[in-house]
């Protein structure tokens, strides 16, 4: 009990870091670690009796280690990208490439279709939309006001959604909001006038997109996995359009994105034996 405690507490811990790096999804790295679908179901199923005392433990044990890994790297990754931000965007982009065969191995695919091939597409390009969506868009001032309390709850709903679906990047998303240097300082600064807010509307989104989610996967397993796929390939962009000088790419910026190709092949191979988390209710009911 007290390994599979701290493997998940792990798990949760690289989720979370991952978060904090531009263009990488939670959802891609859950997925790589093996505890995507347990993650789907046990949030979809909290509010029930049997769901809520079947994940309850596995729940807060995870958002400990998530919270632990986007409060300890938060300022790393920032301070880190504002010294060496082309070559560690290039490794950011190594990684999320180099999940993408771990992500069509999920789908379980032997050969893959047409319609495998649509549903990577219309992934890609959902993506590609995001990308086009001008930064800042939204004005927040950072004062208390109603507006401000609706734009925080708007935020919180859309991170929910980046943070439950692979390839979407919750930090492209604050961007876009135009509270991402706010969001960070508030986690540094320990600001619960903000955070309470956003986490609570971020719960909220996050129960309600997970049981959309937990069901469109358990009927449509492939073709929900392809989908994600494209979502993580889109993702790409979004490093790509905020990238200085991207026409011009120097020897370090190759090396940095080979680099980011093994290191998250190396991991992805090892990663699902060491984090492993337990049995979804469908995987249980197959072996008995």
């Amino acid at each position: 009990m007290f390994i599979q405690i701290l493997k998940t507490i792990f798990s949760g811990f690289v989720v979370g870091s991952s978060m904090t790096i531009p263009g990488l999804s939670g959802g891609t790295m859950a997925i790589i670690l093996g505890v995507y679908d347990r993650l789907i179901q046990a949030v979809g199923t909290i509010t029930t009796k049997k769901g809520f005392k079947k994940n309850i433990v596995f729940l807060i044990t995870f958002l400990i280690g998530s919270c632990a890994g986007i409060f300890l790297l938060s300022n790393i990754i920032d301070v880190a990208i504002k010294s060496y931000e082309k070559p560690l965007l290039y490794l950011f982009i190594g990684i999320i490439v180099g999940t993408i065969p771990a992500l069509i191995k999920e789908t379980g695919a032997k050969t893959i279709k047409i319609k495998d091939i649509i549903l990577l597409i219309l992934g890609f390009a959902v993506c590609f939309g995001i990308s086009l969506i001008p930064k800042d868009l939204i004005k927040f001032d950072g004062g208390f006001s109603f507006m401000n309390l609706l734009i925080i709850t708007i935020a919180g709903f859309v991170i929910a959604i980046a943070l439950v679906l692979p390839g979407i990047s919750c930090s492209q998303m604050l961007l876009t909001l135009g509270i991402l240097k706010i969001t960070t300082a508030a986690i540094s600064n320990f600001d619960f006038g903000f955070l309470i807010p956003l986490a609570a509307s971020v719960g909220i989104g996050t129960l309600l997109t997970t049981n959309i989610l937990d069901k469109i996967m358990t009927k449509f397993p492939r073709g929900t996995y392809f989908a994600i796929s494209g979502f993580v390939l889109g993702s790409v962009l979004s490093i790509f359009s905020d990238m200085p000088n991207r026409t011009k790419v120097n020897a370090t910026c190759i090396i940095m994105l080979i680099i980011g190709i093994i290191v998250i092949t190396v991991f992805s191979r090892f990663a699902k034996k060491y984090t492993a988390v337990g049995k979804t209710e469908d995987e249980e009911e197959k072996v008995e």
